[in-house]
């Protein structure tokens, strides 16, 4: 069984990483995509926007509550991430939030931990939201 600490890190650990994937993946079907697919293109950056309020949820409620492993780890963001958005906004045109990657960069690991008693319900809200979105 979990303790409410684990169970707090390991699910923002594992949204913050699953969400991050999934926003790419989304830039980069949007950006392969041929001119006579802009629809299909505006839909995977409007699903974007969803995932971005749903990753910045996400990153609030990871502020000093993830390892320092993952972290340090590259699997939450890399050096390479933040100069790869801003080049594909400029060669494509396609937004990208990238003041949420920032957030990703400057999140704090957990030294210590500072229990709440609303942070298990906050996780499993932003949890249930991200499994009922729609992508």
């Amino acid at each position: 069984m979990l303790s409410k600490e684990q169970y707090i890190r390991l699910s923002l650990e594992l949204n913050l990483f699953f969400l991050r994937i999934v926003k790419e993946h989304n830039v980069f079907a949007a950006a392969s995509l041929p001119p006579k697919s802009v629809p299909v293109s505006m839909k995977l950056v409007s699903m974007n926007k969803n995932l971005d309020q749903l990753l910045s949820m996400t990153i609030s409620l990871a502020q000093g509550n993830i390892s320092q492993e993952v972290m340090a780890s590259g699997e939450i963001v890399t050096p390479r991430t933040l100069p790869s958005e801003n080049a594909v906004q400029v060669l494509t045109g396609i937004p990208i939030d990238t003041y949420i990657t920032v957030r990703e960069i400057n999140l704090g690991f957990r030294g210590y931990y500072d229990f709440r008693l609303d942070m298990v319900e906050s996780v499993d809200t932003v949890s249930h939201q991200i499994l009922t979105e729609r992508y």
